[in-house]
């Protein structure tokens, strides 16, 4: 089975949603909290290479304010992944910085900056529920439908046989 464009958005999605929420919870794990976090920058990094084509075309229609320009929603949704990406660096930034300078500074400036990235991903998931339920019904039917035409195929060579 060919895994399409939306698949492996979806499968990404994913990952990163469970590597958010382990980073989350491994906070007082010093070095797991390290290493989770550095592979939710990748994973991170991945879902924006999908993403490039439509952030490009959303940030000219914003900086140009054409007519043209996506709906409020849209606007939104860009704005909001902004928001993130700003927070979700900073993070970065300061939790890089912990790890040279431990100071409570920092790890503060660093816990503020993930909350904020924790909010931002509500309202991103917020915008993206209709999305998420469709794309997750649709995958698992897909996978009864799969399963089904197999068992079938199974007892007509088995009724022929």
């Amino acid at each position: 089975m060919r895994i399409g464009r939306i698949e492996k958005n979806y499968a990404i999605d994913l990952v990163m949603g469970f590597l958010f929420i382990t980073t989350t919870f491994t906070w007082k794990n010093y070095f797991t909290h390290i290493i989770l976090g550095f592979a939710l920058l990748l994973v991170l990094v991945a879902h924006l290479w999908l993403h490039k084509e439509w952030m490009i075309y959303q940030a000219i229609l914003i900086i140009k304010r054409t007519k043209r320009s996506s709906g409020g929603i849209t606007r939104v949704n860009f704005l909001v992944d902004l928001f993130i990406g700003m927070m979700f660096i900073a993070s970065i930034v300061s939790g890089l910085i912990i790890i040279v300078y431990d100071s409570v500074v920092w790890g503060g400036l660093h816990s503020f900056m993930s909350w904020m990235v924790f909010l931002g991903c509500l309202v991103h998931l917020f915008l993206h529920f209709t999305w998420i339920i469709d794309i997750t019904r649709r995958l698992v039917t897909r996978r009864i439908k799969i399963r089904k035409d197999r068992h079938s195929i199974l007892q007509k060579q088995i009724l022929h046989n």
